[in-house]
């Protein structure tokens, strides 16, 4: 079965003007909540952001001097994603 993750370099492709300044908010403040674009996903330990851009959810977690991209995927699909892939805080 085909999966609903899209590669990165696809996002820039098919989303370049919309994305590519959200993307580098990530390298400067990905940590900074707001109310419509970046949310700390709660109650999962992976991941622990989502970036929305558009009809796309982009699932990040922060490391130390790193963001790491886990997921891009379409909103009617994050909620499956989530439960597939997300780990939960026990």
């Amino acid at each position: 079965p085909r999966s609903t993750l899209f590669p990165y370099t696809t996002l820039f492709r098919s989303e370049r003007c919309l994305t590519s300044g959200y993307i580098l908010d990530l390298r400067h403040e990905p940590m900074r909540t707001s109310k419509s674009r970046i949310k700390a996903l709660r109650d999962l330990r992976h991941p622990r952001y989502r970036l929305r851009i558009g009809d796309l959810r982009v699932f990040y977690d922060v490391t130390p001097g790193q963001v790491e991209v886990v997921a891009v995927v379409r909103k009617a699909e994050d909620a499956d994603w989530l439960a597939r892939w997300g780990s939960r805080v026990e």
